[in-house]
């Protein structure tokens, strides 16, 4: 089975990424876990901080064989420069202010209202 989850034209290098790696069923769990030791993918998984996940995903970073890197918050600069980034230009202090004290740094709530207010006037 793993075999057929890495089959790639002429061989090359299968990258696997898992949003939300809690919702994984335990079979799931346990395809990426064996992806992961027999090195036939490189796994990127995203999980919240504290949120519960199978154990197979649970032991890939407790036994070593991924590095867990917990993000930490936007600072308020950060913030700013992403916003001007996604909105293609400068932003007005008022708006960056107020998505500041909204968000304190955190991407996914900043995405979400970012995309909110993109899609408002469509």
């Amino acid at each position: 089975m793993i075999t057929k989850v890495t089959a790639s034209p002429n061989g090359a290098p299968v990258l696997v990424v898992v949003d939300d790696a809690r919702l994984l069923d335990n079979l799931s769990a346990f395809v990426l876990h064996q992806l992961v030791l027999r090195r036939a993918a490189t796994v990127i998984a995203t999980l919240r901080t504290g949120a519960p996940a199978p154990d197979a995903v649970t032991a890939l970073w407790k036994d070593g064989h991924l590095e867990r890197l917990d993000l930490q918050p936007l600072s308020h600069t950060e913030s700013d420069t992403l916003l001007q980034s996604a909105f293609g230009g400068s932003v007005s202090t008022a708006c960056a202010e107020r998505m500041w004290r909204l968000t304190r740094g955190n991407v996914l709530f900043l995405r979400q209202l970012v995309n909110q207010e993109t899609h408002a006037d469509a």
